[in-house]
């Protein structure tokens, strides 16, 4: 249940990501920015990225079970933000304020980047850690791509601005329900949870050795 819940939760924000990077840099590209100065803009985020992967312990040991849940709504209320303010604003207005919610959605996927496979590989054992993560890999590797495809199909139809107010309240009323979901199954202490998802497979492992 805790694995199910975890999966299901990184299959629709893995997609958000990369649905939202792609929005993000089109709507810089909308707005007039220089092939320059968009490359330096990318710079500096990825060395914000880079620095607040330091602080990942910190993070988690402070927001506790409650990471994901912070990680996952301050990225999907910032991007709505930016394609309000983009709505709203003048380019050269806005893009300033843009470049703000562009730094705390840049530090939400770099601390994703991190915790997602500190999450995925708790309560496992060698021999299962490689199948959990093959089957994680494959189940939001595919779910990612169809949900860009439906991010791709959004600007058929909208511009860029309210492609990103819609996929984002899209996503918000995804995560909500999955964040209810999991709220029962996972970031519980490990008493609460079953013996089937921690003690399962050591259990066989211990079986397994006795019978030899």
């Amino acid at each position: 249940k805790r694995i199910r819940s975890y999966i299901l939760f990184a299959t629709i924000f893995y997609g958000m990501v990369k649905v939202m990077a792609t929005y993000r840099s089109d709507l810089l590209l909308d707005m007039g920015v220089g092939a320059e100065q968009f490359s330096l803009i990318y710079a500096i985020l990825s060395l914000v990225a880079g620095i607040s992967v330091t602080f990942t312990r910190k993070v988690q040991r402070y927001f506790r079970n409650k990471t994901l849940k912070v990680l996952s709504l301050s990225h999907i209320f910032s991007s709505i933000i930016c394609g309000w303010i983009a709505l709203r604003l003048a380019s050269n207005m806005a893009i300033p304020f843009i470049l703000v919610f562009y730094v705390v959605i840049k530090i939400c996927d770099s601390q994703w980047n991190v915790t997602e496979y500190t999450y995925l590989k708790n309560f496992t054992t060698v021999k299962t850690r490689n199948k959990i993560s093959f089957l994680y890999e494959s189940i939001t590797g595919i779910g990612a791509t169809i949900i860009s495809v439906g991010g791709a199909l959004m600007l058929e139809y909208v511009n860029i601005e309210y492609a990103m107010i819609v996929m984002g309240l899209l996503f918000l009323a995804s995560i909500v329900v999955v964040l209810d979901y999991m709220r029962t199954r996972f970031g519980l202490k490990p008493n609460q949870y079953s013996k089937e998802d921690i003690h399962f497979y050591a259990r066989k492992s211990k079986e397994k050795t006795a019978s030899k």
